[in-house]
């Protein structure tokens, strides 16, 4: 059953910040003029490129990394924002106009997520305790994972874009978190350990009818992300390497189901540590981040849909992952 509820994070309210207009003190570079190199479709990620010296790896915590936007095939590499506290899990818009992403300011008791614009301007926080926000594909919802109360795992909550209607979908002991919303709009993947290992499972919208995906019971299936025709989802696992359960450790690969979690297929197969894999808007195309080139420094490669033509589209200096594709009609608006 929903219900509409304020939450405790950590020692940190949940706080959904409403339409006040309310905006952080952080300064975002100007966005570059448009191009005609620069209208194909954007990804955009976390990075550790500017630091100097090179920071060790660590990217995830490093208050100093910064939100970045580049071409889809890594040319015109540019950051979005300019200010101390970790980013993560950027996501674009349905329209592509704006960016949600997971955030703690230097100083901020708890993560914030928060929205700009696909530039880098307007900032404005959505709700103190949230985390790797999906969008749903009207635009007007985001979904996101939060603890409910101190003591508690964490759970799968919903949104307004304007900071109304907090509600929680889930309502369960287990952990469930990584929300990603279909593209028709009706139901949200997650991840859960509600059965013991971490699996891949899937809710309407609502909350209702959880049904579960992926069943390898000695392995870890995260981070889910539908396909844009809605037909698959791809994912990141240690099937093939069930002994090596630490995400912080080689052993996860890349795969692909049917919605139904049928004809699981493995695309990348590495002893390093292929993660956080998103759709190109047209489906062809996979963005994700590995170590495979230089252990425990993460960088963003491509393949195509079927797992085929892997290749690098960042490298050094620094780290940079967590990648989110954006629709190209809509990256300079």
């Amino acid at each position: 059953m929903k219900r509409m509820i304020t939450l405790l994070v950590a020692a940190a309210v949940l706080i959904a910040f409403g339409n006040t207009g309310q905006t952080v003190v952080a300064f975002s570079p100007p966005a570059a003029a448009a191009t005609e190199s620069g209208l194909g479709s954007k990804i955009v990620f976390t990075s550790t490129q500017h630091i100097v010296p090179e920071p060790p790896p660590g990217l995830d915590t490093n208050p100093r990394g910064q939100l970045y936007i580049m071409n889809e095939d890594g040319t015109e590499q540019r950051p979005l924002t300019d200010f101390l506290g970790f980013k993560i899990a950027a996501v674009c818009s349905p329209n592509g106009r704006q960016i949600a992403f997971q955030s703690r300011p230097l100083g901020s008791p708890a993560n914030t997520i928060f929205l700009m614009n696909v530039d880098g301007s307007d900032l404005t926080p959505l709700v103190s305790g949230g985390g790797f926000p999906t969008w749903s594909p009207d635009g007007k919802k985001i979904a996101f994972q939060a603890v409910a109360a101190p003591g508690q795992l964490r759970e799968i909550f919903v949104i307004n874009v304007d900071g109304t209607d907090l509600t929680n979908l889930t309502n369960h002991p287990a952990d469930d978190y990584r929300p990603d919303w279909s593209p028709d709009g009706r139901k949200i993947a997650f991840t859960s350990n509600r059965d013991g290992h971490e699996q891949i499972y899937v809710m309407n919208a609502d909350g209702s009818n959880v049904t579960r995906l992926t069943f390898t019971e000695a392995a870890r299936d995260l981070a889910p992300d539908w396909s844009p025709n809605g037909r698959r989802i791809v994912f990141q696992s240690n099937r093939d390497h069930p002994d090596l359960a630490d995400i912080d450790q080689p052993g996860f690969d890349i795969y692909v189901m049917n919605e139904d979690g049928s004809e699981v297929t493995q695309l990348t197969k590495n002893l390093s540590r292929d993660l956080d894999p998103a759709w190109s808007p047209n489906g062809r195309q996979i963005v994700f981040d590995s170590d495979r080139d230089v252990p425990q420094t993460r960088q963003l490669y491509v393949m195509n849909e079927d797992g085929s033509d892997q290749r690098p589209l960042t490298g050094p200096p620094g780290e940079n992952s967590h990648a989110g594709w954006c629709q190209g009609h809509a990256a300079h608006p």
